[in-house]
């Protein structure tokens, strides 16, 4: 059965016709376009808990994060990497831990799962680092993190310089938060997933440790981007912000107000359910 070329080309100039008048619907009233850019739940856990370190949390913020997490839990309790992939420990404990924290209960299924699999101490090194500022897992059973490869120049055997961009505007302020471990407790107990309460203690700085910190810092402070970012993507730009809470500065210090102010712009807010896109 053969279709007639005019009816072909009726069916075409409907397609498009419905394609621009979607694409016109789309259109931002500034004469651009703008998609949402997906991301798992560890970004909107995350988003909860960097609020929480910087005294932001509101129970608006703690309900609609609650509600975008549970949107996106799976009939069997848990959270996955991608849509419709298999189940993931460390995006299961990061969503349930920022569930509890919001105080909702994940549910049995989520526990048992996260349980099977080995619990916290079983997570990758990220989930760590943000159950340790929440004061759920000691800084110092987290891999070291050598703050003093800052110092190094581009040109030795092996420097900051070696690792990719994001990588490394995300190492160096991490490298900061792993030296100083802060603790920003919370009315928390994950101890049933495995966690283990970790307790705010001043470290011990070497002298080339407390140069290495200070490098970190200015380096962090002379690459951030002028919309606020650490080049327009999540990790570098959080853990430069906690980095710089860590380092004791608050919203009196310039580069952090740009930080928090700049990224109300990659969040997107329905109403009852908030996320943040990852870049």
């Amino acid at each position: 059965m053969t279709v007639a070329p005019e009816r072909i080309e009726t069916r075409l100039d409907e397609a498009i016709e419905a394609a621009t008048k979607r694409l016109l619907e789309l259109q931002h009233p500034g004469g651009w376009w703008v998609g949402e850019l997906e991301s798992n739940a560890t970004m909107i856990a995350q988003h909860l808990f960097w609020h929480h370190v910087l005294g932001l949390r509101t129970r608006e913020l703690d309900r609609k994060i609650a509600n975008e997490l549970l949107a996106r839990q799976r009939d069997d309790g848990t959270w996955s990497i991608w849509f419709e992939g298999p189940p993931d420990l460390s995006t299961s404990i990061e969503a349930y831990a920022a569930l509890k924290l919001a105080g909702d209960d994940p549910g049995e299924k989520a526990r048992d799962f996260i349980r099977s699999e080995g619990g916290v101490p079983k997570t990758r090194i990220f989930t760590k680092c943000f159950l340790a500022l929440l004061g759920q897992w000691p800084w110092q059973r987290i891999t070291p993190i050598p703050v003093e490869l800052i110092l190094m120049p581009p040109g030795s055997p092996f420097s900051i310089y070696d690792f990719s961009c994001w990588a490394r505007g995300t190492f160096v302020p991490l490298s900061v938060c792993r030296a100083l471990q802060p603790v920003r407790g919370a009315e928390l107990d994950l101890q049933e997933i495995g966690a283990r309460p970790g307790r705010s203690r001043r470290p011990y700085l070497s002298r080339m440790k407390r140069v290495a910190i200070r490098e970190a810092e200015r380096w962090v402070r002379e690459h951030q981007e002028a919309d606020g970012s650490w080049g327009g993507i999540q990790p570098p730009w959080v853990w430069s912000i906690l980095m710089l809470v860590a380092l004791g500065h608050g919203f009196e210090d310039e580069t952090l107000r740009r930080a928090v102010g700049g990224w109300e712009g990659f969040t997107i807010d329905e109403g009852d359910r908030l996320r943040p896109e990852a870049c």
